[in-house]
C-alpha cells in the first residue's frame, strides 16, 4: 500500500464512514461534479505512453 501514496490511503479511509454517509456524500459530489472538476467540450486522446497502460 506505501507505494499507492497519500491519495490512495486517503480513499480507503473514507471506509470507515458509515455506507448512508458515504452514499450522501456520493450523491453530493455527483450532482455537483462539472462545478467541482469542469466540463471538456470532447474526450482526451491519451497519449502513445498512456495508452499502452490502458485495458482493452
Amino acid at each position: 500500500m506505501a507505494e499507492r501514496g497519500w491519495r490512495w490511503r486517503a480513499a480507503k479511509s473514507l471506509l470507515l464512514l458509515p455506507r448512508p454517509l458515504r452514499n450522501w456524500l456520493y450523491d453530493r459530489i455527483a450532482e455537483n461534479r462539472y462545478a467541482l472538476f469542469g466540463r471538456k467540450a470532447s474526450c482526451e486522446i491519451p497519449s502513445a505512453e498512456l495508452e499502452g497502460r490502458l485495458i482493452g
